[in-house]
């Protein structure tokens, strides 16, 4: 986890140098940051642009974390392992990813939060 979180430093600190013109690691930066921010705006809207971060950091330390678990690094004695592999690093991301659905979901919506979750015209018995 520490090599994935270290390449994933090492990949945003290039692309923070802020040119007008960017270079090619400040491109590519950018264009992962967009996907994300657009990806954000189209399926939640413009209030999802506050969870833009979070959903960047998921999203880049699960990419990192699978893309340096394929690299052939057995070739030169270092066992590959992907973390993403086992169920705690898994399961821990989607409790906390779960529970901050939660949250917000409760603080915006209230109880009326769970009626979200049953289509209009259920029967009463069909709820729960």
């Amino acid at each position: 986890m520490l090599v994935t979180l270290g390449a994933l430093w090492l990949f945003m600190l290039g692309g923070m140098k802020r040119q007008l013109v960017p270079g090619r690691w400040q491109a590519a930066v950018e264009g992962v940051t967009g996907f994300i921010s657009s990806m954000m705006m189209t399926n939640i809207g413009p209030e999802g642009r506050k969870y833009t971060p979070y959903v960047f950091s998921l999203f880049m330390f699960i990419l990192f974390a699978n893309i340096l678990g394929m690299l052939p690094l057995g070739v030169v004695g270092i066992h590959p392992f992907t973390v993403t592999s086992h169920l705690t690093i898994t399961g821990m991301l989607a409790i906390v990813s779960f529970g901050i659905v939660l949250m917000v979901g409760f603080l915006k919506h209230g109880f009326h939060f769970f009626s979200l979750f049953v289509p209009h015209g259920a029967p009463l018995l069909m709820m729960p």
